[in-house]
């Protein structure tokens, strides 16, 4: 999910914890937390009118603020550029409506190509 990537890539692993566990457990919870509330949701759904207005606009300023956050920190960027660019010329080639999917399998074709070029480093992506 998107909350997780965002926590993995901000947090860090207590001292004494080890790494690899800490990012399990924040899958695991996560995981658990949305089946969760999605079951939560589907049982109340017709209890409470919900106008999802807005949603939207909330959800590109979450992928916003997880980009510059990337950025900022100077980890991944050229996997940044890489989906940036995919994004761009799948826009131009298939246009708006369909940019997405060629988009995502652009970037799930690359990303593992480009951790092998020199300056990589493991835990990039």
């Amino acid at each position: 999910t998107d909350e997780t990537f965002s926590l993995l890539i901000s947090a860090k692993a207590p001292e004494g914890i080890e790494p690899r566990a800490f990012e399990l457990w924040i899958a695991a919870l996560d995981q658990a937390y949305w089946v969760a509330g999605s079951v939560a949701g589907s049982l109340i759904a017709g209890a409470i009118p919900f106008d999802p207005a807005g949603v939207d606009f909330a959800m590109t300023a979450l992928f916003v603020v997880i980009f510059i956050e990337q950025w900022r920190g100077g980890k991944g960027r050229p996997f940044a550029v890489i989906g940036v660019a995919c994004a761009l010329a799948c826009r131009a080639l298939f246009g708006a409506q369909w940019f997405l999917l060629p988009s995502m399998a652009a970037i799930l074709l690359a990303l593992p190509a480009a951790r092998r070029l020199p300056g990589a480093r493991e835990g990039d992506v």
